[in-house]
């Protein structure tokens, strides 16, 4: 088990292609999802479609020049309602080492 799996905060794990490899159980309050639902999951599964491709690509660009990007999101909650909320992504290189 993770530190972060007991804090009260959400924390998606991505890898490169978007898709999720590990989750906590701030997550499953917030989205609705268990692990074992999203693991293997794209994290698009969370975006409100109309705002998908913005979204994608403000965010990837903030990435790729400043390796973080902070702001105000809606995302879809597993019953279909809009959950708002603040988000952070932070781009993390692990090598062999860890």
């Amino acid at each position: 088990m993770k530190g972060f799996d007991f804090l009260f905060y959400s924390v998606v794990v991505t890898n490169l292609l978007d898709i999720i490899v590990d989750w906590n159980q701030g997550s499953e309050a917030l989205y609705g999802y268990s692990k074992e639902q999203t693991i293997r999951q794209s994290v698009n599964i969370f975006h409100v479609p109309e705002d998908t491709i913005d979204i994608i690509l403000e965010v990837i660009s903030t990435i790729v020049k400043e390796d973080k990007w902070s702001g105000e999101i809606s995302l879809l909650h597993k019953d279909g309602s809009v959950v708002h909320g603040l988000m952070l992504s932070h781009r993390f290189n692990w090598d062999n080492t860890g």
